[in-house]
């Protein structure tokens, strides 16, 4: 088995060694991805600029080009800050035009120190 890197969020008991852990950089990292794109600024106290809160757009026009290109800046902004290692590929930024307030975020990424090639999908309602 291989040396844990952190816990696994959301905390979850397992009952035979206690939280479940990460145990590669890989889901660590798109752990840390989903943190960066769910909290929402302000929500960390000693780092009041930390996170994309992808939920405060849910009520913006997202078919809008400006709205969508907002929140590929923000994403794109808070990643090279907080999470250098991880290089964007493509940001994809998506609604569904008959289901309101409902946002797809695609990203592409791509971490070279551990030659890997992944993505990251969420749905918000």
């Amino acid at each position: 088995m291989n040396e844990s890197i952190g816990p696994k969020l959301p905390l979850q008991i397992n009952k035979k060694n206690g939280f479940l852990v990460i145990d590669n950089y890989a889901d660590e990292v798109k752990q840390n991805l989903r943190i960066i794109l769910l909290t929402n600024p302000g929500e960390r106290l000693f780092d009041r600029s930390f996170g994309v809160g992808l939920r405060n757009f849910l009520f913006e026009n997202v078919s809008l080009p400006a709205t969508r290109q907002t929140i590929k800046t923000t994403i794109s902004s808070q990643i090279d800050k907080y999470l250098p290692i991880v290089r964007l590929n493509k940001v994809e930024v998506l609604t569904d035009q008959t289901i309101e307030n409902l946002l797809y975020v695609s990203l592409e990424y791509s971490i070279p120190a551990l030659n890997l090639n992944d993505q990251l999908t969420l749905t918000l309602e």
